[in-house]
């Protein structure tokens, strides 16, 4: 079996595991549930936003760079890279999309309080201060990567 089908068997029967016992052990001090979405937008054109959405179960405290390996595995359009920088990973590349310097498109990822729309895009303040690997999933979490131009101040 090929590593890539290997860790998507791994996850997948954690899920599972968790699933199974989600509600019997949430009640007897176990592992807890993260019942999380994960939005991903694409601005290639003025005015057109390309959008994909997931809903995903983890358990709570789990790195987003962990959900972002499920939800690579579970959609095509997830698959990403990510680097290594000053000990945080950062996005580089999403679904074939990847950051371009020249053209000052870059991946923007943020905590949200309610679902993302793309006619209220939401402000800077909501960016995560953290790489992938720094933040950690919460119950009813909602996070949005959005590759867009950037202009930095």
């Amino acid at each position: 079996m090929s590593p890539p089908a290997r860790c998507l068997l791994l996850l997948l029967l954690l899920l599972l595991l968790l699933l199974l016992l989600g509600a019997s052990a949430a009640g007897a001090g176990g592992p807890r549930l993260a019942r999380l979405r994960y939005d991903l937008w694409r601005t290639d054109s003025p005015g057109r936003v390309d959008r994909h959405s997931l809903r995903l179960v983890v358990a709570s405290g789990t790195a987003f760079y962990d959900v972002m390996l499920l939800a690579a595995n579970l959609s095509r359009a997830y698959r990403f890279e990510a680097e290594m920088v000053n000990g945080a990973k950062y996005v580089n590349s999403i679904g074939g999309r990847t950051k371009n310097e020249e053209q000052k498109k870059h991946w923007m990822f943020y905590k949200l309080q309610s679902a993302p729309n793309p006619a209220k895009p939401p402000p800077d303040i909501l960016l995560t201060p953290k790489g992938i690997n720094g933040v950690f999933v919460s119950d009813r979490d909602i996070y949005l990567f959005w590759f867009k131009n950037v202009t930095w101040a």
